[in-house]
C-alpha cells in the first residue's frame, strides 16, 4: 500500500499548528513563561484533534522528540531544573509504558505477534540488564545513563512494533513536520542568532544536565553550535542550524528519513516533490552534520541498488564510484578536519578493548556519557556508538544488536520485494546508513536523532503490508 500524495490526503494538521508555535516562540522569546504556556496549549489542541487518529501514539512521541530540548531549555531558564528531569523522564516512561501495555495485547492482533526479531530484541535487552549488575564499582547513575543509551534503539523499535499504529500517511506527515522544523532552523540561525538561545536559558540547561564541559561556546552555548572542521578552508568557525532540537548533529540525523522520502516517496506533485527535496537538503547541509549527510548518501545508494529497475542500479553503481573516490580523498586528508580523528579513535580504541576484554568493561566505561559523568574512573574514547557498545558490552551485546539490525533490514527489503512499496526501502536505507555511520558517530543513534527510524521500522514490520 503506497502513500498517496500529501496534497490530496486530509492533513494531520501538525504542520500548521507547529507553525503557530513557531510564531509564538519568536514573538515571546523575552517572556519564556508565556511561550511555554502557548506551546503546551497548542500541543494539547493538537492531541485533541488527532485523538481518533490511529497513529496518535506515534505522533505524540514525535512531538516529545521535537520539543524535549526546547521545553527543557525554557524550564532551565526559568530556574526549574526539577521540571527538566521530569520532562525527560516522562518521555521515556511513556515509551516503556506503551511497550509493556501493548505487548500484553499482542494476542488481539495477529500482525503484532512475537517473532524471531522480537525475541532477539528481548534477549538483547536482557543482556544489557545483566550488565547493570556487572561489577565495575561505578555509581548506578553512571551505569544507568550508559545503559539507557544502549537500550534506546531497541525499545523504540518495540514501541513502533507493538503500539497501535498504521503506516498510512505516516512518512508524509513526518516529512511535512520536518519542513516546519527546518523553516524555524533558518529563522533561529539567520535572524534570531545566538542571543535567542542565550536569553532562553541554554547555559542553565547545560548546567542542569551536567554538561557544562560541553558548553564552551559564547556565554555558555553548546560547543557544537559552531563547527571548526572547515576552518582550514573558511578561516572561521561556521554556525550550524539547530532549530527546535537545539543540537545540529541530532537535527541532521532527524532529517535523514524525510529527505529520503522526499526523493523516493509517493509525492505525485512533481513541483512539490522537488521543493521538499531541495528545502530539506539545504536544511541538512546547514546542520553541517557529516554523519547525517553520509547517512543520507548511503541510504540513497542502498535504495537505488535494491530498486527493481535496471537504470536505478546502474546509476547507483556510477554514484558509488564517485562516493568512494571522494571518501578516499577525505580519509587521506582527515587531519584537515578537526573532529575526524576523534571519531575514528572512538571505534578503533574500543575495538582494541575487546581483544583484552571480550565481554567489555561494563556499563559506564566507554563513550561520551562515560567521559562526561564517570569522573572517578578511567573510561574509553567516545564519538562512536558501536564503539561505546563494544567497550561496554563486548562481543555479546554488540553481536546481538547488529544481528537484530540485519534481520530488521532484511525483513524490510523482503516486504518491499513482495509489495513494491518504496517506503520499506526508504526505512531500510535510512537504518542502514545510520547504523554504518554509528561506527564513527555516537550521536547517530540516540532518542532524538534517529529514534523515529527505529519506531518506523517497527511500525512497518508489524503493518501486515507485504506479507
Amino acid at each position: 500500500m503506497n502513500e498517496v500524495s500529501i496534497k490530496n490526503k486530509k492533513p494531520i494538521k501538525i504542520g500548521g499548528i507547529i507553525v503557530l508555535g513557531l510564531v509564538a516562540g519568536v514573538a515571546s522569546v523575552l517572556w519564556q513563561l508565556y511561550l511555554i504556556f502557548i506551546l503546551v496549549t497548542i500541543l494539547l489542541i493538537l492531541l485533541f484533534i488527532n485523538w481518533k487518529n490511529k497513529n496518535k501514539f506515534i505522533y505524540l512521541l514525535l512531538i516529545m522528540i521535537i520539543f524535549q530540548n526546547f521545553f527543557a531549555i525554557i524550564l532551565s531558564g526559568l530556574g526549574k531544573p526539577l521540571y527538566v528531569t521530569l520532562l525527560i523522564s516522562l518521555k521515556e516512561l511513556y515509551v516503556y509504558g506503551c511497550v509493556f501495555f501493548f505487548c500484553l495485547l499482542k494476542k488481539k492482533n495477529k500482525s503484532k505477534r512475537l517473532n524471531i526479531i522480537n525475541w532477539l530484541a528481548f534477549i538483547y535487552l536482557s543482556v544489557i540488564a545483566l550488565y547493570f549488575i556487572f561489577p565495575n564499582n561505578l555509581p548506578l547513575f553512571v551505569k544507568s545513563i550508559s545503559g539507557r543509551q544502549l537500550i534506546m534503539p531497541v525499545i523504540l523499535f518495540l514501541f513502533g512494533y507493538f503500539t497501535i499504529s498504521s503506516p498510512i500517511n505516516l512518512l508524509a506527515s513526518y516529512t511535512r513536520i520536518s519542513l516546519v522544523i527546518v523553516a524555524f532552523g533558518f529563522i533561529e540561525s539567520w535572524i534570531l542568532g545566538d542571543e535567542f538561545w542565550i536569553d532562553l536559558g541554554i547555559k542553565h540547561y547545560m548546567e542542569n544536565k551536567g554538561m557544562s564541559l560541553w558548553a564552551y561556546g559564547t556565554q555558555g552555548l553548546p560547543g557544537n553550535f559552531y563547527t571548526f572542521d572547515f576552518v582550514y578552508f573558511t578561516g572561521v568557525a561556521l554556525r550550524r542550524m539547530v532549530s527546535f532540537i537545539a543540537d545540529p548533529t541530532l537535527l541532521g540525523q532527524f532529517l535523514v528519513v524525510p529527505l529520503l522520502y522526499s526523493v523516493f516517496g509517493e509525492i505525485k506533485n512533481h513541483r512539490e516533490k522537488i521543493f521538499y527535496a531541495v528545502f530539506l537538503s539545504v536544511g541538512l547541509f546547514m546542520t553541517l552534520s557529516k554523519g547525517a549527510i553520509l547517512s543520507v548518501l548511503i541510504g540513497f545508494l542502498f535504495i537505488l541498488f535494491l530498486k527493481k529497475d535496471r537504470s536505478s542500479q546502474l546509476f547507483a553503481l556510477f554514484l558509488s564510484y564517485i562516493f568512494i573516490f571522494f571518501m578516499l580523498i577525505i580519509l587521506s586528508n582527515y587531519q584537515l578536519f578537526s573532529s575526524l580523528p576523534a571519531h575514528f579513535n572512538g571505534f578503533l580504541s574500543n575495538l582494541a578493548v575487546v581483544e583484552s576484554y571480550p565481554l567489555g568493561l561494563g556499563l559506564g566505561r566507554s563513550g561520551n556519557f562515560a567521559n562526561l559523568y564517570n569522573t572517578g574512573d578511567s573510561s574509553e574514547a567516545g564519538e562512536s556508538f558501536i564503539g561505546a557498545m563494544l567497550g561496554q558490552t563486548g562481543i555479546a551485546g554488540t553481536f546481538l544488536f547488529l544481528l537484530l539490525i540485519i534481520l530488521v533490514i532484511w525483513s524490510l527489503v523482503k516486504k518491499y520485494t513482495k509489495d513494491n512499496d518504496n517506503n520499506f526501502l526508504i526505512i531500510a536505507g535510512a537504518l542502514t546508513g545510520t547504523v554504518l555511520i554509528s561506527l564513527i558517530s555516537e550521536s547517530a543513534i540516540s532518542f532524538i536523532s534517529s529514534g523515529m527510524i527505529f519506531v518506523l521500522a517497527g511500525v512497518y514490520l508489524s503493518s501486515g503490508i507485504g506479507e
